[in-house]
Order: C-alpha cells, then sequence, then structure tokens
C-alpha cells in the first residue's frame, strides 16, 4: 500500500442500533436488545467468542437478515426496510466471495460493472486507484486460483473499495490467513482505514486483531452488548467478569475472597493486600480480578504460594501458582529460574486489583 487513496467524501456514514433483537426459528435469540452507537469514521470492531450474535449484527447493517424488533440506522436514516443495494456500504467476507473464472481486474469492477452508473473510463480510474492502494497493480490480469490467499484478501478488498460505499463491513477477513500474514495484513488494514477516512466495522474472535486494530470495541456475549471502549480501557476496566475473563492472554486471574481490613482474605486464609478505591465494605464477599502481569514472584511479600506448572514462550513466562487454594497465573521474565513444586514469595500489586459482585458479576464501581 504505497500510494495514498482517495479521502471519505461521502455522506456521514454513523450506524446506530436502538434496541434490536433478531430472534431465529425455535426463539433462538441471535442479538438480544443491542443498543450502540458506531461514529462516522471510526473503526468499531465487534469482538466475542464464535456464536455470540457479532456476525448477525453485521449482516443486520447489511441488510442481509432481517430485524425482529428495533431498529438500525446508517447515516441518520432507518434502514430496516431498505434493500442490502441500496444501503451504500460494501462488505468482505470471510471466504472472499471471488469469481473464479474472472481476472482480478474484472473482479474488482464487477459491482460497477453491476450497478452501471459509472462508465468505462471512470470503472479504469476505480480500479487503476484501487490496485494501487492495495499493491495489486501487476496482478490485475491474473486470476484467484493463481494468488496466494493474502493477494486474493486484497482483491476482495479492492472490490469494496472501487464502490466508494460510506461504510465497509467486514466479517472475519483474516481467518483464513497465515499467523504471519494475518499481522502483516491488520496493518494495511489500519493503513488502509485511515487513508479512506470512513467507517469500519469489523467482527472478529480474535483478540490480537480486535486490540490493534480498533478505535473502539464492542464486547458481545451470549447476543448482549457488554462493554463499549478503546482497546485501552476494556482491557483496564472490564465492565463485568465476561470481559475481564475474555479480553487478555492469558486472560485475567479471578478468585473469590472476602475483604477485610484493607486486604483480600481467600478460602486459606491468605491475606493479599490490596489498595482499591471502589466501594467495598468491610466482610463483603467479591470475586478480586488480577492481570498476569501484576502478579509477581519476589522477595518482597510474606505470601507463599506452589509453583504447579511453568510454560517458557522465550521472552517470558507463564506461571501457575497456587494462591490460597485457588490457581492462579503469574508472567515472568523467560530468563528466571522457576521450579515446578517450589514454594515461592508472591505480591499481587495492590493497586491493580479489580473486584466484581460475585452474584451479578458486575464490577463494583
Amino acid at each position: 500500500m504505497a500510494a495514498p487513496g482517495p479521502k471519505g467524501e461521502g455522506p456521514v456514514a454513523e450506524i446506530v442500533f436502538d434496541n434490536v433483537s433478531k430472534v431465529f426459528d425455535r426463539d433462538v435469540v441471535a442479538v438480544d436488545s443491542l443498543t450502540l452507537e458506531i461514529p462516522d469514521q471510526e473503526f468499531m470492531v465487534l469482538l466475542g467468542p464464535s456464536g455470540c450474535g457479532k456476525s448477525t449484527a453485521l449482516r443486520m447493517i447489511a441488510g442481509l437478515e432481517s430485524i425482529t424488533t428495533g431498529t438500525v440506522s446508517i447515516g441518520g436514516d432507518v434502514v430496516n426496510g431498505v434493500d442490502a443495494r441500496d444501503r451504500d456500504i460494501a462488505m468482505v467476507f470471510q471466504s472472499y466471495a471471488l469469481y473464479p473464472h474472472m481476472t482480478v481486474r474484472r473482479n474488482i469492477e464487477s459491482p460497477l460493472r453491476a450497478s452501471r452508473l459509472v462508465d468505462r473510463d471512470q470503472r479504469d480510474e476505480r480500479v487503476a486507484e484501487a490496485a494501487r492502494i492495495l499493491g495489486l497493480g501487476d496482478l490485475l490480469d491474473r486470476k484467484p486460483g493463481q494468488l496466494s490467499g493474502g493477494q486474493r484478501q486484497r482483491v476482495a478488498l479492492g472490490r469494496a473499495i472501487v464502490r466508494r460505499p460510506r461504510a465497509f463491513l467486514m466479517d472475519e477477513p483474516l481467518s483464513n490467513l497465515d499467523a504471519k500474514l494475518r499481522g502483516q495484513t491488520r496493518v494495511e488494514l489500519v493503513d488502509l482505514y485511515r487513508r479512506l477516512e470512513t467507517t469500519f466495522v469489523y467482527v472478529t474472535h480474535d483478540q490480537i486483531e480486535a486490540m490493534t486494530m480498533a478505535t473502539r470495541l464492542a464486547i458481545i456475549n451470549e447476543g448482549a452488548l457488554q462493554q463499549t471502549g478503546t482497546p485501552r480501557d476494556v482491557y483496564r476496566e472490564p465492565a463485568n467478569l465476561f470481559v475481564a475473563r475474555f479480553i487478555g492472554s492469558p486472560p485475567m486471574n479471578t478468585f473469590e475472597a472476602t475483604y477485610a481490613g484493607g486486604a483480600l482474605v481467600l478460602a486459606d486464609d491468605t491475606r493479599v493486600p490490596i489498595n482499591s478505591s471502589q466501594p467495598v465494605s468491610e466482610g463483603q464477599p467479591v470475586v478480586a480480578g488480577v492481570r498476569p502481569e501484576h502478579i509477581h514472584i519476589t522477595a518482597e511479600t510474606t505470601v507463599q504460594a506452589e509453583v504447579i506448572a511453568a510454560e517458557w514462550l522465550g521472552h517470558e513466562k507463564h506461571v501457575a501458582i497456587e494462591l490460597g487454594g485457588q490457581t492462579v497465573i503469574a508472567r515472568e521474565p523467560g530468563d528466571g529460574r522457576i521450579v515446578v513444586g517450589d514454594t515461592v514469595p508472591v505480591r499481587v500489586h495492590p493497586d491493580q486489583v479489580h473486584l466484581f459482585d460475585p452474584d451479578s458479576g458486575q464490577r463494583l464501581a
């Protein structure tokens, strides 16, 4: 992607879900009362486990899935009854959906041919522009079967770009690429977003994609919105136990405790000092959450724990320890000497403990 492309000059593409639900046959609720605002020129990532309803939500924006209740608006206009072809959006699918008998050039220009809204000179200009942005100039006369997975993905993006839509919708577009190519394509997609200056809505279950690409995240589980925010905010202040346990690799450690005297008292009466600004009363049961990077094996503590397992990853180790009768993961430097079965001193960073209600799972705030 060497050369700058066109700036987003189309109409405003703010996308709004207003209390939207989707119920399939047999009362299967795929999306449950979703209310979400996606501002114009946002890179919004819908993130959640497989089957959580995020792709269904995306397809309702596209007009590929009907809406049971509620409304979806694009640019201030309710589009519930608007045909998909009239919504001025482009969708990139997981499968790329290229025509195998057509050249790259013909694949990219296919939506322009179908619409018949631009003449041949304009088609050629837009195809050349998209090819320049995506680095496809030398591949225009090849067919999809002659391309790598990454190149096919770029062709699918090019076919979306030539339409100059007011929003791009992407459904797990990198899932068929290997790890190295996914990393490269993530960078290219963010660069494309910045060049085009338009709205991107991106669906994935991959946290790395979400955390590295999004300007904002919407975390979804079982059809319901759990939290929205920047990747940094969602990571640092999860709204509930689902988000806390879902975001992060390794995920946040969570364990039951009772708050007493400025400390968490665990099941075996181990006391873990904390400095919490969250409202909690003496003797209150809580679920505590601590990121692995905030648990340290250090001599500067009186808390003892047994090492159960250790995974060496080169630059770091993930160490499983038994703390107060519960297993937690600590992230340690890769060059440290840690032996399974040893009893080690453990310090939980007192300013980095999150507290959740054990009944509702909601963050205590």
